[in-house]
Formats: structure tokens, C-alpha cells, sequence
């Protein structure tokens, strides 16, 4: 299947985030996080029951460096879509905007398919994220034919949701000049 400019789109429009860590990536350090990413199955018209796809895995970020967007491009773990993803988010920002790089590598563990709906799954994995008191872990609703894009959107928004501490941080120490 090919996939264009605009099947990107719908799948960032159509992925959520349901749950986000409860922590900031580290401005220091290497931050990993654990994700569920959740789907309902490629093949759910065709079947009589509810099925959701669950993709289990760690994204590590390491320790940022200061460049520009360009080096988004960067990757390991990830498919072709998620690059496609990245060149529109340069064509939206530019190249070489000046910010902060995390080199993200995706470390995926286990994909299983479960018999019930998404939203009784998601339910289930928070309830086992809070029990576990696991403050790095997010649940996402993706896109099946596209879950690599669902989850470079869960990357982007964590990456931009952190930003402001860690240019405080940078900045406390001498290192980012705002």
C-alpha cells in the first residue's frame, strides 16, 4: 500500500493520546518510556466480534542536544510512514529552526490481540499503569495500517510538552541562550 502526504494527516487527526507520562523527558539523561499503543484491527469490519490490538514497547530519549530540525530525521526503530511524518513537520517548521534533539530509538516488545473494545482495554492498562505507579507510560489510540505514525505523534507531543522545563534547565546551567 502506498501511502501519501495525506494518509499521514488523517492518521495524526485520527490518533489520541489517552494517556500521557506523568513525567517530563529528562533534560539530563536518557528517559524511557513504556507504551501501549492501542488498534482496532485492519480486519474488524469482516469479523463479528470486537477485537483490539494492542502493541506493547519503550521509546528511549536520549539526552537532548541543540540543532536544528534537520536531524529529526535521525531514527531506529521506525518505518518509512514515520519518516514521511518527519518531513512534514520540517516543511511545517523549517529545516533549520534551532531547537532541542532527542534521538529517539523505539524498542517494540509484544503485539497481541485481545477480545474486547478499545475503550474496555485502555481502561485495563490504566488501571494497571496506576497499580504499578509507573510514571513514564502512556497508552495511545493509532491508526493499525499506520501505528508507527500513532506513535511518532505520542514522541512529538511528549518532546513538545517538555520543551519549556528543558530550556529552563539549559538555560539555568549556561547551556541555552533564550
Amino acid at each position: 500500500m502506498e501511502v501519501g502526504d495525506q494518509d499521514i494527516r488523517d492518521a495524526i487527526e485520527r490518533t489520541s493520546v489517552l494517556r500521557f507520562p506523568k513525567q517530563a523527558l529528562a533534560t539530563f539523561g536518557t528517559t524511557n518510556v513504556d507504551y501501549y499503543l492501542l488498534t482496532t484491527p485492519v480486519y474488524q469490519d469482516i469479523v463479528d466480534s470486537e477485537e483490539t490490538v494492542i502493541r506493547e514497547g519503550k521509546v528511549s530519549a536520549a539526552r537532548p542536544q541543540i540543532v536544528t530540525p534537520s536531524y529529526l530525521t535521525r531514527l531506529e526503530g521506525f518505518g518509512d510512514n514515520a519518516r514521511k511524518y518527519l518531513d512534514l513537520v520540517m516543511q511545517e517548521y523549517g529545516p533549520h529552526t534551532p531547537g532541542l534533539l532527542y534521538t529517539y530509538k523505539n524498542q517494540p516488545r509484544e503485539t497481541s490481540i485481545v477480545s474486547d473494545g478499545l475503550e474496555v482495554v485502555a481502561g485495563r492498562l490504566n488501571d494497571l499503569i496506576e497499580k504499578e505507579g509507573n510514571k513514564l507510560a502512556a497508552v495511545i489510540h493509532g491508526v493499525d495500517e499506520l501505528w508507527d505514525v500513532s506513535l511518532l505523534k505520542l514522541i512529538r507531543e511528549l518532546t513538545e510538552g517538555s520543551l519549556r522545563s528543558n530550556v529552563a534547565e539549559l538555560g539555568s546551567t549556561g547551556l541555552f541562550f533564550i
